[in-house]
C-alpha cells in the first residue's frame, strides 16, 4: 500500500532487474496536464554512515550537491495521456513526460542548461532513457562530451481504492544511471519513492524519498562495500 512504499527503505538490490507485469509506470487520471511543481529538501539520512556515502551527497542531496535542507526548486511537470492502442487494458492511462520532466528538473537545480537534450522513446522502450549534456558548460568554456544512459528496472504503484479516480496515489522505482564521459564511466543506482494526494482544491501534494544504493562492481572498492551493506540503501 501507499503507506509501505513511503516507509519502506526501497526494493533492495535484489529487485533491481526483476520483471514486472509492466514495463510502466502509469499514474491516474487527474495527473494529467502540465503542473508547476515546488520541491522542498526537508530531510536526509545516512543508515549506515556517512563513510559509505560520496561527498556531493553528504553535502547536497541525490538532485544537486548544491541543495540545502529547506531549499525550496521550482519548476514545470508534464503527465501525458498514452494513446488508444498502448493502453493493454490497463485502468490507468497517463504517463510521465520523462523527457520533458527530466531536462526541467535537471536544469532548475543546476540553475543553467544543464542538458541539452533527453530521448525517450515510451513506445518502443518505456525502460530506457538517453541524457546528452552541452559541449559549452555556463561560462562558455568548452566541455568534453558526455552523455547518461538511465535504465529503469523496476517499478511499484498503489492506489488508496480500486477506482482510477482514488485522490491517493503511491509509487516507486528503481533506476540505474550510466554516465559516460572521455575515459570514464560512472554508474549509480537509485530508487524513488513518492506518494501523491489530490486535494480538493485540484492542487496535488506530495512526498518523495530518494534512496541510493552501492554498486556491486566486484572490481572495484565499491563492491566490496556494497556485499557488507548487504544491498541496503545508504542513503
Amino acid at each position: 500500500g501507499e503507506d509501505k512504499l513511503i516507509s519502506n527503505p526501497g526494493f533492495g538490490y535484489d529487485a533491481c532487474f526483476g520483471l514486472c507485469s509492466e514495463k510502466q509506470l502509469f499514474y491516474p487520471d487527474w495527473m494529467e496536464g502540465e503542473w508547476s511543481s515546488s520541491c522542498v529538501l526537508t530531510s536526509k539520512f545516512f543508515p549506515l554512515g556517512e563513510d559509505l556515502v560520496y561527498r556531493n551527497l553528504r553535502r547536497g542531496s541525490a538532485r544537486s550537491e548544491e541543495e540545502r535542507i529547506g531549499q525550496k526548486t521550482t519548476f514545470n511537470s508534464k503527465y501525458v495521456t498514452v494513446d488508444e492502442k498502448k493502453r493493454q487494458g490497463n485502468r490507468l492511462c497517463v504517463i510521465a513526460d520523462r523527457s520533458f520532466n527530466t531536462a526541467a528538473m535537471l536544469n532548475a537545480y543546476a540553475g543553467y542548461s544543464r542538458i541539452s537534450s533527453v530521448k525517450y522513446e515510451p513506445a518502443r522502450d518505456p525502460t530506457r532513457m538517453l541524457i546528452e549534456y552541452p559541449l559549452l558548460g555556463p561560462d562558455m568554456r568548452p566541455l568534453p562530451p558526455k552523455r547518461t544512459e538511465v535504465f529503469i528496472n523496476n517499478r511499484d504503484a498503489a492506489l488508496s481504492s480500486s477506482s482510477s479516480s482514488s485522490s491517493s496515489y503511491a509509487c516507486s522505482e528503481l533506476f540505474r544511471a550510466v554516465t559516460i564521459g572521455p575515459g570514464s564511466v560512472a554508474v549509480a543506482d537509485s530508487e524513488n519513492a513518492c506518494l501523491y494526494t489530490l486535494e480538493r482544491t485540484g492542487r496535488v501534494s506530495g512526498k518523495q524519498r530518494n534512496l541510493v544504493y552501492l554498486v556491486p562492481n566486484p572490481n572495484s572498492k565499491e563492491g566490496d562495500l556494497y556485499m557488507q551493506t548487504r544491498g541496503r540503501a545508504v542513503a
